[in-house]
C-alpha cells in the first residue's frame, strides 16, 4: 500500500510511522516526496527516528 503524506514536524512523522506499524502496516519504503510504502504485516510496537527509516530510502 502506498501512501501519501507530507510532514513538517519529525515527531508527528514517527507517530504516524508507529500507529500505522500497530495496525500491521510496516514501512518498506519511503521517498523524500512523501510516499511512504507499506507491507501488510503483524502488528508491531515499532519506534521510528527520522534518521534510521530515511538512511535505509537512499
Amino acid at each position: 500500500m502506498r501512501k501519501f503524506r507530507i510532514f513538517w514536524d519529525f515527531e508527528a512523522e514517527e507517530i504516524y510511522l508507529h500507529e500505522m506499524a500497530a495496525k500491521g502496516q510496516i514501512l518498506r519504503k519511503y521517498s523524500m516526496f512523501g510516499v511512504y510504502q507499506f507491507v501488510k504485516g503483524e502488528p508491531m510496537d515499532l519506534n521510528y527516528r527520522d534518521t534510521e527509516y530515511r538512511r535505509q530510502s537512499e
